[in-house]
């Protein structure tokens, strides 16, 4: 690698989130001044929607990080004309920074491998250019792929593919599951990218001894910094390190060497003070409840089901404050940045789905606890009052 200042960060989703601002202007104050980003679209190349989803990307940079983000089509590499598939490689060849993220990872698999577009991403990323790979395309990465739509949706039996194993060239053997905290199955258990634990580990035992399991929780990213030989934890969620039956699990901020990814190296396990790690635990869990309260208020038009979701989020925004109140005085939440950051994401939905009220409660509770939201027209940005 010719740039050790470049970056490979894997996001477990919310890509699009208010939150992900901050991962993004942390990888491109590394990137040249005036960078040129790049969103691939191959991931959901077979979605009828797929140039809807590019859209939303360039948007996202657009409007929150003031930046034209182009895109690279290559929907699917038996389709794609001589034309389109040079147009692609030209966007790609001048990128400082390429991203790609939802669809399917087997597509992407089959659509990727041995192509010149891999080729091109792997040659950018070793001559100093930014990887971004959220959800499908972080699974793609890893050297054994979970294929998700298979399993979870045509009943496949349980079983890893090959994957396009980004990371070998590190000494890495990776088995990367995003939504590795996803809840949206309500009481049937869908963590781990939906496969729940029973199929976990069961899958696990399908891989081979030096590979290394690493999950990583919605709207959370996991940012490999190789001048720094180490691993940032960004969100509000956890990165999770799963092998040979141990597991070790890095909240939000923490880092952890690379070595810890290398199957050889044999590291002691340990925890923080269980009074921290409940703490931590009870704040994730409320934040994550905040958010399914507020897509679920976009997506109802109910009336009754509107009123009851609204007392709801009432009643977390109150056990929220407590929970913060709390750690502030024992001092377990020195970074709570990624808290903000979800709730300010939170906020915008609310807003987006007219629940004015709600949005502005966020906004008095985070005053009280010190918190000042100020809106303009690039987002929403927050800073600590003065005592």
């Amino acid at each position: 690698m010719n740039n050790s200042n470049v970056t490979l960060t894997l996001i477990g989703s919310g890509e699009f989130g208010e939150a992900m601002g901050r991962v993004y202007r942390t990888i491109l104050a590394r990137a040249p001044a005036e960078p040129q980003t790049v969103f691939l679209d191959t991931p959901a190349g077979f979605e009828v929607n797929a140039d809807a989803i590019s859209a939303k990307a360039a948007d996202y940079f657009s409007q929150r990080l003031n930046l034209v983000l182009e895109i690279a089509s290559y929907k699917n590499k038996t389709r794609a004309t001589a034309r389109e598939l040079e147009s692609a490689l030209r966007v790609l060849r001048r990128a400082d920074f390429i991203f790609a993220g939802p669809g399917s990872p087997s597509y992407a698999i089959r659509n990727w491998r041995d192509t010149n577009i891999w080729a091109t991403i792997v040659s950018r990323f070793e001559r100093g250019a930014h990887l971004a790979f959220a959800s499908a395309a972080a699974i793609a990465v890893s050297a054994f792929a979970l294929p998700v739509y298979e399993i979870y949706k045509a009943g496949e039996e349980l079983h890893w593919l090959e994957g396009l194993n980004l990371f070998a060239a590190f000494g890495m053997n990776l088995a990367i599951v995003p939504h590795w905290n996803n809840s949206e199955g309500g009481t049937f258990d869908t963590r781990y990218c939906f496969m729940g634990e029973t199929r976990l580990r069961e899958l696990e035992t399908k891989l081979p001894k030096e590979t290394v399991i690493l999950g990583i929780d919605e709207y959370t990213a996991c940012l490999f910094d190789f001048a720094a030989q180490e691993a940032r934890v960004m969100g509000p969620g956890n990165v999770t390190i799963r092998r040979d039956g141990d597991e070790w699990v890095f909240a939000p901020e923490e880092s952890f060497a690379f070595e810890r990814l290398r199957a050889h190296t044999r590291v002691q396990a340990t925890e923080p003070a269980p009074s921290q790690t409940e703490t931590t635990a009870a704040t994730d869990e409320t934040t994550r409840y905040l958010m399914q309260l507020a897509r679920a208020l976009d997506e109802t038009h109910d009336a009754d089901t509107k009123r009851e979701l609204i007392d709801q989020a009432h009643d977390t925004m109150h056990e929220l404050s407590a929970e913060w109140i709390e750690s502030a005085h024992t001092e377990q939440h020195g970074n709570i940045a990624p808290y903000i950051e979800t709730l300010i994401d939170i906020r915008n939905q609310l807003r987006a789905s007219q629940q004015f009220a709600l949005a502005d409660e966020i906004r008095e509770r985070l005053a009280e606890l010190g918190i000042l939201l100020q809106d303009d027209s690039s987002g929403t940005l927050w800073r600590k009052m003065q005592p």
